[in-house]
C-alpha cells in the first residue's frame, strides 16, 4: 500500500514538475524590472538582450542592417551595439509593465530539466546548429527582496506589443 501511494505521489510530481503549473498566477510583488533576450541558434549577430528598470536600461544588439555594424579595428571584428544606463520615462515603463501583465498568466518558466534532455540528446545525436531562443526575465520586488523568474515568450499578440515597446527604446523596430 505504501509503495502505491509513494508512485502515486511520485506520478503527481513528475506530472506537475514537467507540465510547468505555476500555481498562483500573483507575482507576489511589483514588477522592477524585464529582460529580454533573443539568441539566434543559426544566423550569426542576430543576437538581441536588453534589461530593462522603473528608471532606466542597458541594452547589447547587433543592428538590423549589415550597414550599421561597427567595426572595431584593434580586434578586426564587428562589435555590437552596447548601450549602458539610457534613461527611461514613466511613461515608457508604464506601456511595459502593462504590457507584461497582460501576457503574465500565459507565461510559462523555463524549466532546467529542458537543458538536461537538450545536453543528452546532444551526446547521442550529432549538432550542426542550435535553435533560436527567446525568453523574458521578470524581477519584482518581494518581503524578501527582489527575485526573477525567467519565462518562454508565449505565443500571444501581447509578447509582440512587449517586444515591441523594448525595441522602440533601442530605436529597432
Amino acid at each position: 500500500m505504501k509503495n502505491k501511494i509513494f508512485l502515486i505521489l511520485l506520478c503527481l510530481l513528475f506530472i506537475f514538475g514537467i507540465s510547468g503549473c505555476k500555481g498562483d498566477e500573483d507575482m507576489g510583488g511589483k514588477i522592477v524590472g524585464i529582460s529580454y533576450d533573443k539568441v539566434s541558434g543559426m544566423v550569426a549577430n542576430a543576437d538581441y538582450h536588453i534589461n530593462v528598470t522603473p528608471k532606466s536600461f542597458d541594452a547589447e544588439f547587433w543592428p538590423e542592417d549589415i550597414e550599421d555594424f561597427i567595426y572595431d579595428p584593434e580586434t578586426e571584428s564587428y562589435i555590437p551595439c552596447v548601450m549602458k544606463d539610457v534613461p527611461i520615462t514613466e511613461e515608457q515603463w508604464n506601456k511595459i509593465e502593462e504590457a507584461i501583465l497582460l501576457i503574465y498568466p500565459e507565461m510559462e518558466p523555463v524549466k532546467t530539466k529542458e537543458g538536461i534532455l537538450k545536453r543528452l540528446f546532444q551526446k547521442t545525436m550529432p549538432v550542426a546548429d542550435d535553435a533560436d531562443m527567446t525568453y523574458f526575465t521578470i524581477y519584482w520586488e518581494t518581503e524578501n527582496g527582489v527575485v526573477f523568474e525567467k519565462y518562454h515568450v508565449p505565443d500571444h499578440e501581447g509578447s509582440k506589443e512587449l517586444i515591441n515597446l523594448l525595441k522602440e527604446l533601442t530605436n529597432i523596430e
